[in-house]
């Protein structure tokens, strides 16, 4: 990966920043799968239907989370604020 060549360490360029935010995602993301699958397996642990319930819940919020992005996301391109197409 290319260092970036600004003295002081922030992203200075488009592709920094996407780099970056891109990362930060990962991050995230791993750490919710972490916590998710600990979750099931606490659901598990009391019973088949309460983990049912939690992946069902699961799905239904990603349907949600991503119909509602897809109705807020009024154009695409490099302007776009990087927190509201990750989430």
């Amino acid at each position: 990966m290319l260092a970036s060549l600004a003295p002081n360490g922030f992203s200075q360029t488009q592709i920094e920043l996407n780099r970056k935010q891109a990362a930060e995602f990962e991050k995230a993301d791993a750490a919710l799968n972490g916590i998710y699958k600990k979750a099931l397996a606490k659901a598990a642990a009391v019973d088949e239907e309460r983990k049912q319930k939690l992946i069902k819940a699961q799905r239904a919020w990603l349907l949600y989370r991503d119909v509602r992005r897809r109705a807020n996301q009024p154009h695409k391109g490099t302007c776009e604020d990087p927190q509201r197409v990750s989430f």
